[in-house]
């Protein structure tokens, strides 16, 4: 797979979680490398080699991404580096999987999808103070502009028997905002 069709594949997968952020998308690829996952780091090791690895798993929203960081600088590429140097004899590989705007509840499908298949003897769940809003569906409808009931996001609920289940991303979530946003990222551009 070419970077134009692992590009392209990112955003079909990101789309089907619910983020449709192309154009963030297309300023990021810019600057930073994408993994055929559609996470921005490098490409991910082969299950059987990450098994006989101390292999760790990072986990989180924008901190994670890190859209504007060179791979190569990233805080996980790093620590990989580091302990190869100091702790050479644990053999210590690393992986990202983190969007921007995302709690941990909305982050079940990186580990699920993704993190999961390198098992990881490591996850660690990077979280800060927004994370909070992130993971609630109606202070995140809120804040974001999103129908509550038609989130983009996965969520978690309780069902009429007090079971917690995970509420399935709205389908139309597009089409029904909370108000009309007066301005979008393609019109600031254009008057700016």
């Amino acid at each position: 797979m070419d970077e134009n069709q692992a590009y392209e594949e990112a955003l079909r997968r990101c789309r089907n979680w619910g983020y449709d952020d192309a154009e963030g998308f297309a300023e990021v690829k810019t600057i930073t490398g994408r993994d055929p996952w559609g996470f921005l780091d490098r490409e991910p090791l082969p299950p059987q080699q990450a098994a006989r690895t101390c292999h760790i798993a990072f986990i989180g929203d924008s901190f994670v991404e890190a859209a504007e960081v060179p791979v190569a600088d990233k805080f996980h590429v790093r620590l990989e580096e580091l302990a190869g140097r100091d702790l050479a004899h644990l053999n210590i590989t690393t992986s990202a999987y983190g969007r921007r705007g995302t709690g941990q509840i909305n982050q079940l499908p990186f580990y699920d999808e993704y993190a999961r298949r390198l098992r990881p003897k490591l996850v660690v769940l990077v979280f800060v103070r927004n994370d909070i809003m992130d993971n609630h569906k109606l202070v995140a409808a809120i804040y974001h502009n999103w129908d509550p009931d038609h989130a983009p996001y996965v969520f978690a609920e309780k069902t009429v028997r007090g079971a917690i289940a995970l509420r399935p991303l709205g389908p139309a979530w597009r089409m029904l905002s909370l108000v009309e946003k007066p301005w979008t990222t393609q019109s600031m551009r254009q008057e700016g």
